[in-house]
């Protein structure tokens, strides 16, 4: 999971996803500008997470970023109705454990 940044706003509605040579380099630049692209991913996908949704204080987004060495695995033509269901389910989780670390403080 890649740190909130408002950057990655497009890829709540529509996650970046597809074949690492086949991804825009812009989107790639902004991925290796958070953590470290792994010359052996063929493929990926960047989900964000739209944190704060669920408590009511909207935040940027983090990233959830999944990669694999098939280069099959995460194709562009991929639906993202699922890919945003994991996005919105580990968001909502995330902001429940951060409700109780506020409270906790």
């Amino acid at each position: 999971m890649l740190s909130p940044n408002s950057a990655f706003g497009p890829w709540v509605d529509t996650p970046l996803c597809g074949s690492a040579k086949e991804l825009a380099a812009a989107s790639v630049d902004l991925l290796a500008s958070q953590t470290t692209i792994d010359p052996e991913w063929q493929s990926m996908v960047a989900i964000g997470l739209p944190l704060g949704k669920s408590i009511g204080a909207s935040q940027s987004p983090a990233v959830l970023l999944l990669a694999s060495k098939d280069e099959s695995r995460f194709t562009a033509d991929m639906g993202a109705f699922y890919l945003r269901q994991i996005a919105e389910l580990t968001a909502a989780a995330l902001d429940r454990i951060q409700a109780y670390e506020i409270k906790g403080d």
